[in-house]
Parts: C-alpha cells; structure tokens; sequence
C-alpha cells in the first residue's frame, strides 16, 4: 500500500511538472520580463567635443622650507667658594658665548647670579650680583654691547641643586644665561 501511495505521488508531480511550464522553452512574455539588457536601452547622444589642453604659461615650484632655527645654548659658569673672580675655566666658557653672541646680533640675555645656601639672604643677594656683573663686564670686554645685557641675583633662593652637600654648593654657585630674545 505504501508502495502505491508513493507511485500515485510521483505521478502527480511529473503530471504537474509537464502542464505546468515544465518545458525548457521560455514564452516571449517572460522572455521580454528577463530581459534585463534591454531594461535601460542605450539613448544615442552626440559625442563630446575634444577639449585642447592647455599648458600653462608659468610654473610653480613649491616655496623652500623655512630655515631651521639653531638651538643657541649657554653653559652656566660656576665660582669658588665666597668668590665671584672668573676662574680660567669659566673664562673659557664665556669666550664661546661671547663668540655666539657676536654672530647673532639680535640676541639679548640675562645673566643670573646665583649662591649657594650658606650665608645670609641679603649677603648671598650681594655676591649674587657681584658674580652677574662680573660674567657682564667680562662680555663687554668682547665687544658685546650693555644693551643686550641684563643682570639679577637670585642669592640663594634658587638653587640647581636643593641638597646640601659640597657637591650640591659647587653646582649652586654659579652664573645662568637665560635668552631674552633671537
């Protein structure tokens, strides 16, 4: 019985199969539906007019890069103990600078004093000046103008080093170099 069952199905669908479009030809209708290079047909237009290209009459070349600003860079000088002499080292020193100061006219500087923490405020205040004036006087003698010059002392109150040890004094008593302008 099953076995009939499954025959009659099978029957059925080819029956269904062959009235219901199951030939492999395709009608000019669905044919027309299918037809998907015809949907959008080609609109005949004319041709585009050839363009002449024009050369230009002058050429641009990218602008040089701008000039590398170089870093100018002042070495402190440091003085002996309860001194403000230049020693030959900072002597040295203060040749460069004053070397770098000739080259750049436009350069202005502080000179800072500084003193260890030893001695009173306005003591260290003192010999603070002492040592500005003295990295001061010193450039002047190289032919470096007053006017590019300026001086303070700090005394004590701002040190390189905060410990307090010989090591930490030698570094504190010194003169700084801050640019005032380029």
């Amino acid at each position: 019985m099953k076995n009939v069952v499954i025959i009659l199905t099978l029957t059925g669908f080819a029956a269904l199969f062959l009235f219901c479009g199951g030939s492999s030809e395709v009608s000019r209708a669905d044919q027309e539906y299918y037809d998907y290079d015809n949907l959008f047909p080609e609109e005949e237009s004319e041709p585009e007019p050839v363009r002449e290209t024009v050369q230009p009459t002058t050429t641009f070349t990218e602008p040089p890069p701008p000039p590398v600003e170089e870093v100018i860079y002042f070495e402190d000088i440091n003085f002996d103990y309860d001194k403000y002499d230049l020693t030959m080292n900072a002597r040295d020193i203060l040749s460069r600078h004053a070397s770098k100061l000739k080259d750049r006219p436009n350069v202005k500087i502080l000179i800072e004093g500084h003193c260890d923490e030893r001695g009173t405020i306005e003591y260290n205040l003192a010999l603070g000046e002492k040592r500005a004036t003295a990295v001061q006087n010193y450039l002047e003698n190289y032919g470096i103008s007053v006017q590019r010059l300026n001086t303070i002392s700090y005394g004590k109150e701002r040190p390189l080093d905060p410990r307090h040890t010989e090591d930490a004094w030698a570094q504190n008593r010194r003169a700084a170099f801050i640019i005032l302008s380029k």
